[in-house]
Parts: C-alpha cells; structure tokens; sequence
C-alpha cells in the first residue's frame, strides 16, 4: 500500500491477537484530498489486504481526524454491500 500510495505513508505499530495495529503518519491526502467516498475505498482497500491471510481479523487504524474518513477499528464486515 505505500508503494501504491506514497501520499498515506503506513507504519506498522504492532500486532496483538486478531489485530493489527497500523498509523497513518500523515492523513492529511486520506481525510482532505481523496474526496468523500476514496478514504473509504482505501480503507477498504487496506482491511482487505492485510485480512487477506493469517490470523489478522481487525485492522485498528490510528491518524488524525479531518474532513473525510475516520480513525478506528475495521474489518471486512464495515464494507459489505448491503
């Protein structure tokens, strides 16, 4: 992910249990400059690759709160069409 994008700049925390633990060290593109729906689609995006194997079941996300998209706990479940 932070090849494809360079602008959210990724950083593995830790990993506990079924968790991992990631911050964003730089929000400012995710939450003021991807529109309403891209941070949604990025994260995603994320949960569903870092789900993708192992144990992990949630993704805990820790970056500033701005306009669009918002810090927190996901898993795959947040994005299933209804």
């Amino acid at each position: 992910m932070n090849e494809r994008f360079p602008e959210i700049p990724l950083r593995l925390s830790r990993i506990s249990n079924d968790t991992i633990f990631v911050k964003i060290t730089n929000s400012r593109y995710l939450t003021e400059q991807m529109g309403s729906s891209g941070p949604e689609a990025y994260i995603a995006d994320l949960v569903y690759n870092l789900t993708e194997s192992g144990s992990a079941r949630y993704i805990h996300l820790n970056f500033k709160a701005r306009d669009h998209g918002a810090p927190g706990t996901y898993s795959r479940t947040d994005f299933i069409m209804r």
